[in-house]
Formats: C-alpha cells, structure tokens, sequence
C-alpha cells in the first residue's frame, strides 16, 4: 500500500508555488528602479560641438595665467 505524503510537502510546495510570482514581480519592480525617470538629453550636432570648441580654444589662447 503507499503511503500518504506528508502535508508539510503540500505547504513547502504552495510555499514554493507562490514564491515564484512574487520574485518575478519583485524583479520587475527593481528594474524599473534603474532606469532613469527622466529622458537623457539630446546630442547637439557635430557642428554645434565643434563650434563651440572652437570658441573655447580661441578665449583660452588669449588669456594668460
């Protein structure tokens, strides 16, 4: 004859059972955390850039320290 399982197997296994969801949700809620709230802020063209390095070297030629 078998014998009946134990009912500690059934409470670990619903224990387990319910874990899975919880840890998946609470990985989704970290995720979440890390991304910024706030989109980056856009990339000025190549010119814009070069420009304004350009402007830079020029004052800090003339100046003296």
């Amino acid at each position: 004859m078998r014998q009946p399982k134990q009912p500690l197997y059934w409470i670990y296994s619903g224990l387990i059972l319910l874990l899975i969801p919880v840890i998946i949700v609470l990985m989704g809620l970290y995720e979440k955390s890390l991304s910024p709230e706030s989109p980056l802020p856009s990339i000025p063209p190549k010119e814009a850039v070069l420009h304004r390095l350009a402007a830079f070297d020029s004052t800090a030629s003339t100046r003296h320290l």
